[in-house]
């Protein structure tokens, strides 16, 4: 009976998961990425093709509110860039150089419903009296064309692309201007199995590098 207790004990020490380790915890990375949220203006018509009324808009952003309530994609978060809060005194510098457009609208194009980011967006504008028209934005037709700004995630695929060529898009090729918001951090969480990973700056967590070890 003894020898049966003994043995039991020895089996179950045999299977019993290990204590973990740091070999044998799960590994997560955060890597900053090389995309950034833009905040565009549309040249190709008033009001915002006169640089005193983007200067502003520029003054009223408050970035750490606009990144948490951005738009993002799956497993990444956007880390608002400097200046990252509207100062009061940048505020007021802003309603002055927005005066001469007091009650102005400016017109933003989205797919379909109304994301938290363009309350967020109103609000600001609102605090130097501009307002903010969320309109849809339907396929098939050319509903950029009349926008006056537009919220861009940008991701470059290569390095010698400029980011201005793909925010272009957002007004369907016509002259713009735009300021950085935030940057987008991706965050990957992989088992212990796994070891060290491969990040590709376009497609994030390199899976094929994975399978060939």
């Amino acid at each position: 009976m003894r020898r049966a207790l003994c043995a039991a004990a020895l089996a179950a020490l045999l299977v019993a998961p290990a204590a973990p380790t740091e070999r044998t915890r799960p590994a997560y990375y955060v890597i900053p990425t090389d995309g950034r949220l833009y905040f565009a203006f549309n040249l190709r018509h008033p009001p915002l093709d006169d640089p005193q009324l983007r200067q502003a808009v520029v003054l009223a952003l408050d970035h750490a509110s606009l990144a948490r309530a951005a738009p993002r994609f799956a497993r990444q978060t956007i880390v608002p860039l400097e200046p990252k809060y509207a100062a009061p005194e940048s505020v007021a510098r802003a309603r002055e150089l927005a005066a001469p457009w007091a009650g102005t609208r400016l017109v933003v194009r989205w797919g379909r419903g109304r994301p938290p980011f363009f309350d967020v967006l109103s609000y600001q504008l609102g605090q130097i009296g501009l307002q903010l028209g969320v309109q849809p934005s339907p396929g098939g037709v050319d509903p950029d064309l009349y926008a006056d700004v537009a919220l861009w995630n940008v991701r470059e695929d290569y390095p010698t692309q400029r980011p201005e060529d793909q925010l272009r898009n957002a007004f369907n090729g016509g002259p713009i201007a735009f300021v950085p918001i935030g940057r987008a951090v991706d965050h990957v969480f992989v088992s212990a199995r796994v070891g060290p990973v491969t990040y590709n700056r376009v497609y994030g967590l390199d899976l094929a590098a994975l399978s060939l070890r």
